[in-house]
């Protein structure tokens, strides 16, 4: 007689091999101008992180943004990029451009998908010159994170299925660096891209569809 268990564990780990297969597969059709973070940057997953990185490129290149891990890094401007990309909402963008000398610009960014899924097509693309006090804000909130040695994921973080991933990635002439974080309820990220979202941007988000 067919031991049940055995067959339900067979089962089990034949899933879970053709879904690493799958992720893997899904990251290598992305082409190299759709690749926005090096293979192995995302532990989670258990599959070198082809499903998290295949997922978030495919989210930034659609709303037209560039890979800030790869090409040119013009000095001395440095470029840090929010991404929020809520399960059920439209995700968001903000890109900011900072040249080292007290001034930088906004590049704000909401496609019409939802982040958790299709991304959908760009509704909102703005450029906002920023102010030197709000530069100087951003920069504070970077260095209460510790961004650029902060780690990029949290071992023991809180994590889910549903809820948002709030990336922040930094670029400058030799580094890069991207810190993931799942729905964020307070810390510096979690105010940085509040700030960024409502006070520079000044976008319409209801209350209930913040989280």
């Amino acid at each position: 007689m067919i031991d049940a268990r055995k067959v339900l564990l067979i089962l089990v780990v034949l899933a879970s091999w053709t879904g690493t297969i799958a992720h893997s597969q899904n990251y290598e059709q992305l082409g190299a101008k759709q690749q926005y973070f090096p293979r192995g940057t995302f532990a989670r997953g258990g599959d070198n992180g082809d499903f998290l990185s295949g997922w978030y490129s495919r989210q930034l290149h659609a709303m037209g943004e560039p890979s800030l891990s790869t090409g040119a890094r013009p000095a001395p401007a440095v470029t840090y990029r929010f991404t929020w990309l809520r399960t059920f909402h439209h995700p968001v963008v903000a890109r900011m451009v900072l040249d080292g000398m007290g001034s930088g610009t906004l590049y704000l960014k909401m496609a019409d998908g939802a982040g958790g899924y299709r991304p959908g097509k760009v509704i909102l693309n703005s450029t906002i010159i920023l102010k030197p006090a709000q530069v100087q804000e951003i920069l504070s909130l970077l260095g209460k994170m510790d961004f650029w040695h902060a780690p990029t994921e949290l071992v023991d973080g809180p994590n889910g299925s549903d809820g948002s991933e709030w990336l922040l990635e930094g670029s400058n002439q030799s580094a890069y660096h991207v810190i993931d974080r799942w729905t964020p309820q307070s810390g510096p990220l979690h105010d940085l891209g509040l700030y960024l979202v409502f006070d520079i941007a000044k976008l319409d988000i209801p209350k209930q569809e913040v989280y």
